[in-house]
């Protein structure tokens, strides 16, 4: 089974889209080599398609297998690697897509936050300043999700900062 990274967020729906449709296109295509690193990647009914449309694409293995090159530039133009080096990766029993095309956004770990203390000297604005805070209660939230004591120490301090800015 050929794993396929999914965008974390609902703005990246196109993408994910996009990404489904190509792994599904993949099924389409047989594989034949051609030389020690390319693959010819071959529409499967090649006779039924349209006379204008491509039925054949080179795909070139490249870094021992950390890079796909294909000429119908799919991932250079979009971002998102094609149905045919799926196909090839599938047909050479790769079972995870190299990471050269994994975006880190796509993943767990896309969690690049900037917190106070890293920003230059000068104004912060209102609206950074409560993101900031707001990406900051969620790390707190998350590390106390699974500890009960953590979560009592949380909601005490929560209810004290809160009745504190009460009075202000």
């Amino acid at each position: 089974m050929l794993l396929v990274c999914t965008p974390r967020k609902l703005s990246n729906y196109l993408v994910s889209k996009l990404k489904r449709q190509q792994v599904e296109k993949a099924a389409r295509y047989s594989v034949v080599q051609s030389a020690t690193s390319e693959y010819n990647v071959v529409h499967n009914n090649a006779s039924q398609r349209k006379k204008w449309a491509r039925v054949m694409f080179t795909v070139r293995i490249e870094d021992d297998g950390s890079r796909y090159s294909c000429e119908c530039g799919m991932y250079e133009h979009f971002g998102i690697l094609c149905c045919h080096a799926i196909k090839l990766l599938i047909h050479t029993s790769v079972t995870r897509i190299p990471e050269a095309y994994i975006m880190k956004r796509w993943t767990r770990a896309a969690r690049d936050f900037v917190y106070l203390d890293d920003i230059s000297s000068g104004p912060v604005s209102s609206q950074l300043s409560q993101n900031l805070l707001l990406v900051n209660a969620l790390e707190v939230v998350r590390t106390v999700n699974r500890d009960s004591q953590a979560s009592d120490i949380l909601a005490r301090h929560l209810s004290n900062a809160r009745k504190e800015i009460d009075c202000l």
